[in-house]
């Protein structure tokens, strides 16, 4: 168990979705929630979806607060952006 939780943290903090699909997939967690799609990337749903890989039976609810959620990401990466630009 302990190792499942440490690949599934590894593949959170990681800025590959099919990473985090496939370890939450694979940790066999029943639901998922999450606000907003990811509409290049996405890899439960958005995209691709590899619940069907795998035949999962995971369930999958998106889309919660999506319009908040999309602000919320929008404004964090902006900053982050300038941030970078000013390091220049």
């Amino acid at each position: 168990e302990a190792e499942v939780k440490s690949a599934i943290a590894h593949a959170l903090d990681s800025d590959d979705p099919d990473m985090c699909a496939w370890a939450i997939i694979q940790s066999r967690i029943s639901e998922v929630y999450f606000g907003a799609f990811d509409r290049n990337y996405g890899a439960l749903g958005s995209v691709i979806d590899l619940r069907k890989l795998h035949n999962s039976k995971l369930k999958v609810y998106g889309g919660i607060m999506e319009e908040e959620c999309n602000k919320l990401l929008e404004d964090y990466f902006a900053h982050i952006r300038g941030k970078n630009a000013n390091n220049r």
